[in-house]
């Protein structure tokens, strides 16, 4: 059966463990660079106590537990492509949006970093779906295509499918010629950066080919 790419990964590292034909973070470049620091950098103490960051991974790990006032909050641990940190997630935020953390969908944590007996960690403020972020967030989109990607077959494609997912933002094509021109393409209709609308363009180009702005 033909999965989704999103599908597909899941699958491969519920019965592997690990991930072959790609990572879930891979669709999200953009993010990863614009949005957040990486985990290694948290942990290489690039960051100040109390210093506001943001975090993008998957949640690999997540232990639900009681407090005295017998409130749920977690402990967890996020990974990224370079690494894994764990944290706790109080009652407080937990209750807001605490059903995220058993998404297995890439999640953007934002909170402040603390240090406790010379091991960083982060006090966690809010939870979000990564992929809300760009629906909402993001203000433009480039397609990047190579010049190996040069059909006219493939750009009617790609309009197509954009077409299908209509919305008000903008985006544009960024072509490679094999003479490394490169030839900028505005269309004049805008679309709606939804999820669904990745799922099918990942289909006809690989995730890096995405890059936005905020």
């Amino acid at each position: 059966r033909n999965w989704p790419k999103s599908e597909r990964l899941k699958k491969e590292k519920e019965a592997l463990g690990f991930y072959v034909s790609g990572h879930p973070l891979d669709s999200y470049k953009s993010e990863s660079k614009l949005l957040a620091t990486s985990i290694s950098k948290l942990k290489e103490g690039a960051h100040a106590e109390n210093n506001k960051v943001s975090l993008i991974g998957i949640v690999v790990n997540n232990i639900v537990r009681l407090n005295q006032n017998n409130e749920k909050f977690a402990i967890s641990i996020l990974e990224d492509l370079r690494g894994t940190i764990e944290f706790p997630v109080f009652a407080k935020v937990y209750e807001k949006n605490g059903e995220l953390l058993e998404s297995d969908k890439p999640l953007l944590i934002s909170g402040r970093v603390n240090y406790r007996d010379e091991k960083v960690g982060i006090f966690v403020e809010n939870i979000s779906l990564l992929s809300e972020i760009r629906e909402n967030k993001a203000k433009s989109m480039t397609v990047k295509i190579g010049p190996e990607k040069l059909h006219e077959d493939d750009i009617i494609l790609l309009r197509s499918t954009m077409q299908k997912f209509s919305g008000d933002k903008p985006f544009s094509f960024s072509i490679k010629t094999p003479e490394s021109d490169i030839i900028t393409i505005n269309p004049e209709e805008k679309i709606s950066y939804s999820p669904e609308l990745f799922e099918e363009l990942e289909e006809l180009l690989p995730p890096q080919s995405f890059e936005f702005n905020y």
